[in-house]
């Protein structure tokens, strides 16, 4: 049944009817079963009755909205662009250009074009369908949902907590402001989380996760996914990386290193970095960070004033990299001083390190260090610099320190040995007297304290001065060192 340019009145009658109202703005009754209808005017109205039985079928070259009347199914031609499906399970077809497709409330399935088409889904029974290299596509929704193949974005809309997941393609994923779980799958992937607390894991390929104010949580596993976060969006971002991973300028608090991450880098923040069962390298950065590194041989690169170092103990052989004055955590056993370089790029004095109760190494940088080994069988190198090594505890088998290049062949480079008094009984603070040392092996009158055997390199205390009581062993020196009285210093 056809129209012609007026505003037509058409009934169809029983049967399936094709109806074409023509120009103009026209009415359509298509009565029982299922009618066909072919509409060009914004102004033509259908009218089909839930009783009519069959489905029916609109083709639009107009935007068009199913409203109240009971059609089924739209398919858009010529120049359309919006469709919008009603209470119904639709079929919403589109064409070449950039559809806008509405299903309404009911089970819809909606299928684009050639164009960049875009699809708001409503109910969890909706589907929509795209072939492949038909524009870029994009879901809006305010459900949970799963990307079809082909399509390239997913945005979350409402203020409910959702999922967004891709598929194989570059996706771009967009959170509303309530708590999202956005996961990009396979593909370069853009992930934006927008406000609330927010977990963004990009999937394999290199992603662009930007979390959006709020505490965002981050999944990293490409040595090219980048996070992003603003210092004006407030809360606490943490990256969970299965990779090498430095913060860099990304206004992140925190880092969790899983698989088979090693390096694990913070920023200029006060950062919390955890390691995992790998033999990890943890550098905090500038401010004042906590760092944990877990099972392994964990590296720490310590280099503000209030870093904070945390091993638990029989976790590996741990070291810290210190650039500044460092006394070693519990359960940390090496300290290994860094030279720190003032703007005009000399070296930093100062740079002390100080050992605990395990048996540490320790060891100097090219200037001059205090190095104290404290507890333990200690092993103490001074590097370049006239260095001083302090010995303040008990003496005592379990206690004694080896000492690497110590004055080495010459004598007065400027190394010195500074005992505590209390320790060492007898002696009066200041510089030692000559009478107090002696070069052989025992002590030979009241005087004799300190007693270096040039052959095997020991350093021994006598209490007495006599030899009658036990010698007890200092330390240990190596590489042809020469010690004499005027090296030691008691305080």
């Amino acid at each position: 049944m056809n129209g012609n340019a007026g505003n037509d009145v058409i009934e169809g009658e029983n049967g399936s009817d094709t109806i074409d109202g023509g120009p103009g703005a026209d009415m359509m009754y298509g009565g029982n079963d299922g009618d066909t209808y072919f509409v060009d005017n914004i102004g033509d109205s259908i009218v089909e009755f839930a009783d009519g039985g069959g489905i029916d079928h609109v083709f639009s070259s107009v935007d068009y909205a199913i409203g109240t009347a009971h059609i089924e199914n739209v398919t858009l031609t010529g120049d359309a662009l919006d469709v919008f499906g009603n209470d119904l399970d639709n079929l919403l077809v589109g064409n070449f250009q950039n559809n806008f497709m509405d299903g309404g409330l009911g089970s819809d399935t909606m299928r684009g074009g050639a164009g960049h088409d875009i699809y708001f889904i409503r109910t969890p029974g909706d589907t929509v369908e795209e072939d492949a290299n038909s524009g870029t596509d994009t879901v809006r929704t305010l459900l949970s949902h799963t990307l079809q193949a082909n399509f390239e974005n997913l945005e979350l809309l409402g203020n409910e907590n959702g999922r967004a997941t891709g598929n194989n393609l570059n996706n771009r994923l967009e959170g509303n402001g309530a708590r999202n779980f956005l996961e990009g799958m396979n593909g370069d992937d853009t992930l934006f989380g927008s406000n609330g607390n927010d977990t963004l894991d990009g999937g394999v390929g290199a992603d662009l996760m930007n979390g959006g104010p709020g505490s965002d949580n981050f999944y990293v596993d490409n040595a090219g996914d980048r996070v992003a976060e603003s210092r004006s969006w407030g809360g606490t971002d943490t990256v969970f990386a299965s990779v090498d991973f430095r913060m860099g300028r990304s206004h992140i608090e925190d880092l969790r290193l899983t698989g088979n991450a090693v390096l694990g880098a913070g920023n200029g923040l006060q950062n919390e970095i955890r390691g995992n069962n790998g033999d990890n390298v943890l550098d905090g950065g500038k401010n004042n960070d906590t760092m944990m590194g877990g099972n392994g041989n964990d590296t720490y690169l310590v280099r503000a004033p209030g870093d904070e170092v945390i091993e638990a103990a029989g976790r590996g052989i741990d070291a810290v990299k210190a650039f500044r004055a460092y006394i070693l955590a519990d359960n940390v056993e090496n300290l290994f001083l860094q030279t720190l370089r003032n703007d005009a790029g000399q070296g930093v004095t100062g740079i002390n390190g100080i050992g605990n109760e395990l048996d540490n190494t320790v060891v100097g940088n090219p200037f001059d260090n205090v190095i104290i080994g404290r507890e333990g069988r200690d092993t103490l190198k001074g590097q370049g610099g006239a260095d001083t090594f302090v010995f303040d505890r008990a003496l005592g088998s379990s206690n004694v320190d080896r000492i690497i290049d110590f004055n080495v062949n010459t004598p007065n480079e400027g190394d010195m040995l500074k005992m505590k008094g209390a320790v060492f009984g007898g002696l009066t603070a200041g510089s030692l007297s000559s009478a107090h040392f002696r070069a052989g092996t025992v002590a030979q009158d009241g005087n004799d304290r300190f007693i270096f055997d040039q052959g095997t390199g020991r350093l021994w205390f006598d209490a007495d001065g006599s030899g009658a009581g036990t010698q007890q062993l200092v330390a240990t020196f190596e590489q042809n060192a020469v010690v004499t009285a005027t090296d030691f210093e008691i305080f």
